[in-house]
């Protein structure tokens, strides 16, 4: 199931529960865990609303900011005891956008734009760190070499 047809299934169930409370045998809704969906087994964000698109992002394992590159990806291919300092623009936990996105989970209400903006800068910052890696000779160049950002 897609995010859409587990929406789809949840209302369809809150339907056969509102017709038959008053009844003496109500109907017991078997609801779909769509936070459980969006955290673990969604593959994209299509047809998410903004506050899912906001959390599939910053805790699925797909999502964009798991793509960012860790800290150790910042050491010297040749002497792996230097890091170079790049890591706070790019790197995961240190990422503008990857904590502004955080920033944005904390609140009740996400504005649409300001999640695809955040959202694309962290696409571009990606595409930036594999350039600056590969032209460094770091070791995220080994590995973010072969790798297309999804």
């Amino acid at each position: 199931m897609n995010y859409k047809e587990i929406k789809k299934h949840n209302r369809a169930e809150r339907k056969k529960y509102d017709d038959t409370w008053l009844s003496d045998n109500p109907y017991e809704p078997k609801y779909i865990n769509l936070l459980e969906y969006v955290f673990d087994h969604a593959i994209t964000d299509k047809g998410m609303t903004a506050y899912d698109r906001l959390r599939f992002h910053l805790y699925n394992p797909n999502g964009v900011v798991n793509q960012l590159p860790s800290y150790d990806d910042f050491q010297y291919i040749n002497d792996s005891s230097m890091i170079n300092m790049s890591y706070i623009r790019f790197s995961k936990f240190d990422n503008y956008h990857a904590k502004e996105l955080q920033r944005l989970a904390k609140l009740s209400r996400a504005k649409t734009r300001d999640v695809n903006y955040h959202i694309a800068r962290i696409y571009n910052d990606i595409e930036e760190a594999k350039k600056t890696m590969i032209e460094l000779k770091l070791t995220g160049s080994l590995t973010y070499a072969k790798r297309e950002v999804a």
